[in-house]
Parts: structure tokens; sequence; C-alpha cells
């Protein structure tokens, strides 16, 4: 009876468990190809806008998937990611990017964003919906 138990636990533990790893970070992806300056990150919900860094092949694969998705680089793009936020210091950013945003891993990308990520300041027409 006792092992019954324990494999019905193990069996439920493991259905709950998370599909893969969870983001850290889930909002807006505007850049893309041929969009040299424009390489900026917007949290749902949230004001900021963050310049996207990380290894140079996962930010040629991040504008490449928003050039396929969109018209142009001023449409966004919603992904989640897992990545972490970098102080600003002496980086020399245009003042409009309020952070720095490294990019580890892109988890999801779409080009429409959940009703729940619209932003708080709309600096451009958002596809949300």
């Amino acid at each position: 009876m006792r092992r019954l138990a324990l494999i019905v636990t193990t069996v439920l533990v493991a259905a709950c468990a998370p599909d893969g790893p969870e983001p850290t970070h889930r909002g807006t992806y505007l850049g893309g190809e041929g969009a040299q300056e424009l390489n900026m990150f917007i949290p749902c919900r949230d004001t900021a806008m963050l310049w996207v860094q990380g290894d140079p092949r996962t930010i040629e694969r991040l504008r490449k998937a928003h050039a396929s998705m969109t018209t142009t680089p001023f449409r966004p793009i919603y992904i989640e990611l897992q990545g972490r936020s970098i102080p600003v210091g002496n980086a020399g950013l245009d003042r409009m990017y309020t952070g720095i945003l490294h990019v580890d891993s892109v988890l999801t990308q779409s080009a429409r964003a959940p009703m729940g990520c619209a932003p708080k300041f709309k600096p451009m027409d958002f596809d949300v919906g």
C-alpha cells in the first residue's frame, strides 16, 4: 500500500511539473533585420524600454524571427525569454532606453501579444489581442 501511494504521488508531481524552463521576462520586442539602431524590449504592463543584448547568435535569431513575423521593424512581436537586467552605467545608450536586458535564451515568439501584455506606455501602435 505504501509503495502504491509513493507511485501515485510521483506521477502526480511529475504531471504538475512545468514542461520547460520558466521565462524570467515577458514582453514585446522591436528590431528585426535592417533595424540597426532598434533593438528594444518592453516588458508586459511596464513603461521600461530596454536595450537588448546577448550572444550574437541568439540576437540574430531573434532579429530574423521578428523580420519573418512582421513587415516593419516598428511592429513588435511578443516574446518570453530567460535573461537578466544589467545596470546601464556608462553604456552610451540613447536616452529613450531605461535599461539593458541581457538575453540568455528566447523561449516563445509570437506575432501577437496576449491581452495581458499591453504596455502601460504606448510609444508605438502595438498589435495586442
